[in-house]
């Protein structure tokens, strides 16, 4: 599942990192030349935004690496059970193994509770941001177009590529997601990888 996580995120989140990267130096240039002022209004809360998805990364980061470590626990104690099903019934011990396993799957439930409520506080947090970004550009914007400063035109430009950048920059918090993710099970694969490489004796 590890190696499955990463290849997945080099094969679909990369090519979303770069769409993000080329729309914000293609987008943010002409809003600067077309007029500075409203460009800075239109996109005064996008820096909050982006400072905020990463310290959602390094969140999402911690809380990922525990429910892992917690579901690996919860999967290993399974198997072991599943296993030597014959030896726990021989000592009576199936009560011991289902309460172990209850407290597994409840620490694992709890992790994953504190995971997605980190997940759903952000992904809330952003929206209610992107929208006000939104609002803020709409107001300024007609504010301009009546005081003759800029033309309707120009005011129809600039929410587009208001939104061109606000929903993209959005959408850096689900590849932050994911790469946290993917931090994590590189660790656990260059955990293995350090283990040294058996030597099968030639004589065998």
């Amino acid at each position: 599942s590890d190696v499955e996580t990463v290849r997945l995120f080099f094969e679909s989140q990369i090519a979303e990192v770069a769409r993000i990267l080329m729309m914000i130096a293609f987008a943010l240039p002409v809003m600067l030349f077309l007029d500075v002022n409203l460009a800075l209004l239109s996109t005064g809360l996008l820096p909050i935004v982006m400072c905020a998805s990463a310290l959602y990364f390094f969140r999402v980061k911690r809380l990922f690496q525990a429910s892992v470590e917690s579901e690996a626990r919860l999967s290993s104690q399974l198997q072991e059970t599943l296993t030597g099903i014959r030896t726990v019934k021989a000592f009576g011990r199936g009560s011991y193994e289902i309460e172990r396993f209850r407290t597994a799957n409840i620490e694992l439930r709890d992790r994953d509770t504190r995971l997605f409520r980190a997940i759903s506080v952000y992904w809330g947090g952003s929206a209610l941001l992107c929208m006000l970004q939104i609002g803020v550009a709409l107001v300024a914007g007609a504010v301009a177009v009546a005081r003759g400063h800029i033309t309707v035109g120009t005011f129809a430009l600039f929410l587009t590529y208001v939104s061109m950048l606000v929903w993209p920059i959005r959408m850096l918090g689900h590849v932050l997601s994911d790469a946290g993710r993917t931090v994590v099970s590189l660790g656990r694969l260059a955990t293995v990888l350090k283990w040294p490489a058996e030597v099968i004796d030639p004589a065998w």
